[in-house]
């Protein structure tokens, strides 16, 4: 690594003037998209159910091909344009949902059953479809999925024993979470999430029948200790959620009029709760007396990358270095961890070459790529997503490294490992409501363990 004292091209980022006013552009564009749907939808309450139902079916089907027609009218060349294509695809899927509910249930006169069967497939279709043609966009990706657990459900109800809907939903859901875990569909945490909000509402269409409560038991506990290996918070509180609706329904179908299946409840909620404070104070304790060498650690035995932010790094202009981060990269070198780099500039090749950090980082995922993969800004994780997968290395096993609120939310969006804020500006509260695991004044803090493990 070297450092050149050439200056070299400055990286001229928007100013506070241009953001708000894209900001403010962004706003209005919404704010009146919601205007025009409360003002359609006054009218349809008004003359709705005067139309034919072949009326009501086209103004549907061009409402949907309308929206359709007008996300691709919009800009894509920014963040918010592409944003704003995608808010429009998401209402041209709820069109398409309506008109093929109308198709069905009015002009077709199926069953209930059968009408959510065509809206639950074809709105999975047409929410694939476009989930593809935007780059895999994570909310078009959430459409995709809640469409699916719908059809997994239609098709339950078809089945005679009345379990079977719910049970259908819950696996679909299952293989949503399992499809995040393993990285074979992107925006890890979103569908994570979703999925596990899936597999509760699956479980709530089997209640009271003992298959649902046994499910439900072995949903809450199996949800838990997954979330607690990835250091999930929100899925952990996903799971509590669903004990607290399963709980009460396993006591009352289980044990009818019974006092000591409460009290046996009260009783293991506050031993846990105490274990919990046990736990606690004795993390708190060996904090406390640390050694100097017990201090902010990335364990290469745990993982195999770290994915930094170019703020990290080095200045905008890429005249000054901050050399704790060299120090850091070089222990990840010696340890056996690789390293890239990410930033939203579109220069970012020539602030590292201004540093003379050109052939610091082999992988580099900067505004040039984003705009080339169609890659959404921070919070999104896009990026660094983008970035451990060209390493090869899996989120749960990478660390990120950022020193904004926004990057550090990307790492915890993403499902990384371990997310580190550096705070140069007094905000390290903020970083950690954002979701960073550990805020430092700077990266000459951080340890290497050298001994690693084979990665799992």
């Amino acid at each position: 690594m070297k450092n050149s004292p050439t200056p070299g091209p400055v990286t001229l980022r928007p100013s506070p003037t241009a953001r708000r006013t894209a900001l403010v552009t962004e706003t209005l564009a919404y704010l009146g998209g919601v205007v025009v749907l409360v003002g359609v939808g006054l009218i349809a309450a008004r003359y709705w159910r005067d139309l034919h139902e072949t009326t009501r079916l086209a103004i549907a089907g061009v409402a949907a091909a309308a929206l359709l027609c007008a996300a691709l009218a919009v800009p894509t060349d920014k963040p918010a344009g592409r944003r704003m294509r995608i808010v429009i695809w998401l209402l041209s899927t709820a069109t398409a949902s309506l008109f093929l509910g109308l198709l069905g249930g009015e002009v077709l006169g199926w069953r209930a059953i059968d009408t959510t069967l065509l809206i639950g497939v074809g709105t999975a279709l047409y929410s694939a479809a476009l989930w593809l043609w935007s780059g895999r966009a994570a909310a078009l990706q959430l459409a995709f999925l809640t469409a699916t657990l719908v059809s997994a459900g239609a098709i339950g109800a078809h089945l005679d024993e009345p379990y079977w809907p719910g049970l259908a939903v819950w696996f679909a859901a299952l293989e949503w979470l399992l499809l995040g875990h393993s990285e074979i569909v992107p925006s890890r945490r979103p569908t994570q999430v979703a999925a596990s909000i899936g597999l509760f509402v699956g479980i709530g269409l089997t209640m009271p029948q003992d298959i649902g409560i046994l499910l439900g038991l072995a949903t809450i506990t199996g949800l838990l200790i997954y979330a607690v290996q990835i250091w999930d918070l929100l899925l952990i509180l996903i799971g509590i959620a669903g004990a607290l609706q399963i709980l009460p329904i396993a006591v009352t179908q289980w044990f009818p009029g019974r006092l000591a299946a409460p009290i046996a409840l009260l009783i293991g909620g506050a031993a846990l709760v105490g274990a919990a404070i046990a736990i606690a104070r004795r993390s708190d304790a060996r904090r406390s007396h640390a050694g100097p060498g017990e201090g902010p650690t990335i364990d290469a035995g745990r993982y195999d990358a770290v994915v930094f932010d170019l703020d990290a790094v080095v200045t905008e202009d890429g005249r000054h270095t901050f050399p704790e981060t060299l120090a850091l990269i070089d222990r990840l070198a010696a340890a056996g961890l690789t390293y890239a780099v990410t930033s939203a500039s579109s220069t970012a090749d020539e602030v590292l070459t201004a540093a003379g950090l050109q052939d610091l980082f082999d992988v580099r995922v900067d505004g040039r790529v984003a705009k080339e993969l169609g890659l959404p800004e921070k919070p999104d994780p896009a990026m660094p997503l983008v970035a451990a997968h060209r390493l090869g290395v899996t989120p749960l096993r990478t660390a990120v490294v950022d020193t904004g609120p926004a990057g550090v939310e990307a790492g915890r969006n993403g499902g990384f490992g371990l997310v580190i804020g550096v705070e140069r500006s007094g905000h390290a509260a903020e970083l950690i409501a954002h979701g960073a695991d550990l805020v430092v004044p700077d990266l000459a803090e951080v340890a290497v363990t050298p001994d690693r493990e084979p990665a799992r």
